[in-house]
């Protein structure tokens, strides 16, 4: 990527973090020309942190994706997983998990859909916007995942992590701020649904 055009993403994603109150972090252990750093900003009680994932297929080809990650209290251990079939070919289903109809034809036509819990499945992708805008989205990947460490905590608490990840480099404040209102949905509906609680995870380090 050309440095300017890089240097201008820079400058969109600074301006987004300083319009929602957070900060932007370079990556400056990396002297790599793909290092991008990451934005972390605010939502409600949460902290959402976006940077870019890299997957070098060779040399001469790589492909960039914009992610989203949302270290969240999970008390019930939910699980989801949603993509599209031949998105990112290391993506696989989730061992143990079965596929699930959630009775939206488009949607259920489009993607596959896994999780812990088939009825809260069901009742989170009950909304009719938060539906349209994945299905406008398409090339993604919406998951649950365990903490590995990236997000590490310590005490009594379930802390998992929501990621959404989607291809290509989100180059402007536009898109900035529709994948982190998509999160906030998200979340706000898991809220709803019990699957979470609005508070962030204690013990941040």
């Amino acid at each position: 990527m050309p440095e300017s055009g890089k240097d201008k993403i820079l400058e969109e994603w600074k301006a987004f973090a300083e319009r929602h109150g957070g900060r932007y972090l370079s990556d400056e252990l990396s002297f790599s020309d793909d290092a991008f750093g990451k934005v972390e900003v605010p939502y409600k009680a949460w902290k959402v942190t976006i940077d870019i994932d890299i997957f070098r297929h060779s040399v001469a080809y790589v492909e960039y994706f914009t992610r989203l990650r949302v270290p969240f209290v999970n008390p019930e251990r939910f699980r989801l997983k949603i993509y599209q079939e031949g998105f990112r070919s290391e993506i696989g289903k989730i061992f143990g998990m079965q596929d699930i109809v959630l009775g939206y034809p488009e949607f259920d036509d489009t993607f596959i859909i896994q999780g812990s819990d088939p009825e809260k499945l069901k009742e989170l992708f009950a909304d009719e916007e938060l539906r349209s805008k994945l299905l406008t989205d398409r090339g993604f990947v919406l998951s649950v995942l365990k903490n590995e460490g990236f997000f590490r905590r310590s005490g009594a608490e379930r802390v998992d992590v929501i990621e959404y990840e989607f291809f290509g480099i989100a180059e402007n404040g536009a898109m900035l701020e529709a994948h982190y209102e998509l999160m906030g949905t998200i979340l706000d509906r898991m809220c709803a649904l019990g699957a979470t609680i609005e508070q962030a995870p204690a013990k941040e380090f």
